[in-house]
C-alpha cells in the first residue's frame, strides 16, 4: 500500500529522485539550514545523516518507501516508534521540499508535480506509521523502552496518541500548503484544528508521564548527572514555545553542580517548570533559570515575570489537576498536571519543590535535589 502511495506520480517521481541524487551535496548542506528554523530539531545535522535522509527520500519518490520508514523510526523518531514523532518526520520532509524548490526554481513548470510527489511520500509515511504498531522495522520494542508504560492505561494512551498524531500531521501538511493552497476560511479552520489537536496531544503526553511516575514498577535509574546538561536539554525541549512567546531565557548556573538521578525524569521536571514559566510570561519578557549549591543540596529555580498566582493557591499548586481560577480567567492553557509531575519527580529523587511570589512580581518555582 505505502509503496504505491509514492509511486502514483511515476514521471514526476523519477524526475524528483534524479534531481535529489544529482543535487545531493547541495541539498545535504541546505536541508539542515532549513531545519534550523524549526525548534524541534538539533542546531545541526551531520552531513552523513543529511545525505542518508535525502537519499531515502529519493528512493521513496520512485515507490521504495522502506529506507525512509526505517530512517524515520531509527534516527529521526524518539522512543515510541515512527508514529510517535510522525509530525517531526513530516516537517523534515517538508523542509527538504522547500530546499528542492528553491535550488531548482526553473524546472520547466514541473514544480507542482514535484510538490505532489512530496505530498504522496508524506501520505505513504503516515499510512505506514498507522499500519505498524510495533515500530518502524516490525520489531517489538522492549517494555521498558515504551514512554507510555505497560499498564492498561498506558497502552490505552499509546493507542490514543497514534490517531491524534496522524490528525496533527495531516493538519500541519494542510496548513503549510504542502497538499495545495487553501481558501482563507479553510486555512483558519485547519489552524484551529491543529491547535486543538496539539492541546490533546499534550494532555495525552502529560497523562502518560503521570501514569509512569505512579507505577511502582517504574523505578528511576540513578546516576551522576551534570545540572548544566539537564537544563540545556530542557531548554531545547521548549525552544519552540520560547520562540513563539518571544521570551528571552536568562540562565545562571553555578559551575560544577551534579546530582544523582534519572536524566529522563529530571529533564521532564525541568521542562515542565520552564514551559510553565514561558506560558505565564508576557511577550518579550524573560524567564530566569538559576542553580546553586546549598548545604548538600542543589537548588534549581525557574522564575517568570508574569502576573504570579493568588497567595491562597500556594499550597495547592502542585496538586494533581489543580488549576487556579486566575489561570483560567486569563485563558492560559494547561492540564493541571505539569507541576504535579514536577513534585512527583522530586519525591522520587528524595527532593523537594517550593513555590514563591518574589519581590518585583512574577512567580518562582524551585526544585531542590540532593547534591551528588
Amino acid at each position: 500500500m505505502t509503496a504505491h502511495a509514492a509511486g502514483t506520480q511515476a514521471g514526476p517521481g523519477i524526475r524528483l529522485s534524479a534531481l535529489l541524487r544529482e543535487r545531493l551535496a547541495d541539498l545535504a548542506h541546505a536541508w539542515p539550514v532549513e531545519l534550523a528554523a524549526d525548534g524541534r530539531f538539533a542546531p545541526s545535522v551531520p552531513m552523513p545523516e543529511a545525505e542518508r535522509f535525502v537519499d531515502a527520500v529519493a528512493a521513496a519518490a520512485t515507490g521504495s518507501l522502506e529506507p525512509l520508514a526505517v530512517l524515520a523510526g531509527a534516527d529521526l523518531a524518539e522512543r515510541g516508534g515512527m508514529a510517535g514523532r510522525l509530525d517531526v518526520v513530516l516537517s523534515a520532509l517538508d523542509a527538504l521540499r522547500r530546499c528542492v524548490l528553491r535550488l531548482d526554481p526553473g524546472n520547466n513548470g514541473s514544480q507542482p508535480d514535484l510538490a505532489a510527489v512530496f505530498a504522496a511520500v508524506g501520505r505513504g509515511l503516515a499510512a505506514r506509521a498507522v499500519s505498524e504498531p510495533t515500530g518502524p522495522a516490525g520489531h517489538l520494542e522492549p517494555a521498558n523502552a515504551d514512554p507510555f508504560g505497560t499498564t492498561p492505561i498506558g497502552v490505552t494512551l499509546h493507542e490514543l496518541r497514534r490517531p491524534l498524531t496522524i490528525v496533527s500531521s495531516y493538519g500541519q501538511l494542510l496548513a503549510a500548503g504542502t497538499l495545495g493552497e487553501l481558501p482563507d476560511r479553510a486555512a483558519t479552520a485547519v489552524n484551529a484544528l491543529c491547535g486543538a489537536t496539539e492541546t490533546m496531544l499534550r494532555l495525552v503526553q502529560a497523562l502518560s508521564a503521570v501514569n509512569r511516575l505512579e507505577d511502582p514498577a517504574e523505578l528511576p535509574a540513578f546516576r551522576e548527572l551534570e545540572v548544566a546538561a539537564l537544563v540545556g536539554v530542557a531548554l531545547d525541549e521548549v525552544s519552540t514555545e520560547i520562540q513563539l512567546g518571544a521570551v528571552q531565557p536568562v540562565v545562571e548556573l553555578e559551575d560544577g553542580l551534579r546530582v544523582k538521578g534519572d536524566d529522563e525524569w529530571l529533564v521532564v521536571a525541568l521542562t515542565n517548570l520552564i514551559e510553565n514559566a514561558v506560558k505565564h510570561s508576557p511577550e518579550g519578557g524573560t524567564v530566569e533559570v538559576h542553580a546553586r549549591r546549598d548545604v548538600g543540596t542543589v537548588r534549581i529555580t525557574v522564575r517568570d515575570h508574569g502576573p504570579g498566582f493568588p497567595v491562597r493557591d500556594t499550597d495547592r499548586l502542585f496538586d494533581k489537576y489543580f488549576r487556579s481560577a486566575a489561570e483560567r480567567d486569563h485563558g492560559i492553557a494547561g492540564t493541571g498536571l505539569g507541576l504535579f509531575i514536577v513534585r512527583t519527580v522530586a519525591d522520587r529523587h528524595h527532593g523537594e519543590v517550593h513555590a514563591r511570589l518574589p519581590e518585583g512580581g512574577g512567580a518562582e518555582f524551585e526544585l531542590a535535589l540532593p547534591l551528588a
